[in-house]
């Protein structure tokens, strides 16, 4: 897995480690989400042009089911002029395959 921030800086995730054992879940927390902390073992790498970005995400949404919506969604990524714009053209937060 990569790691990319907004200052077009690159990570690598070799290992990805809990914290502390999970704990046991009682009968009224059924229903919330777990919650777990991580500790990762990232190696920073060569930094990616936002312009390779964007195209390896046009390739990684014609990958996944988005439907009718592919054009648009193709559309917005070549649009996008950050990576917040990125971000909202393949809706990250509710996207199919997220």
């Amino acid at each position: 897995m990569e790691l990319i921030d907004s200052g077009d800086r690159r990570w690598i995730v070799h290992a990805l480690h809990l914290k502390a054992p999970l704990q046991r879940r009682r009968w009224w927390q059924l229903f919330g989400a777990p919650y777990a902390e991580f500790e990762l073992e990232l190696d920073e790498v060569e930094p990616v042009p936002f312009e390779d970005l964007r195209d390896r995400l046009v390739v990684f949404a014609k990958s996944i089911d988005y439907d009718e919506d592919l054009p648009e969604v193709l559309e917005e990524l070549r649009a996008a002029s950050d990576i917040h714009g990125l971000i909202e053209a393949l809706a990250l937060e509710s996207g199919p395959g997220f």
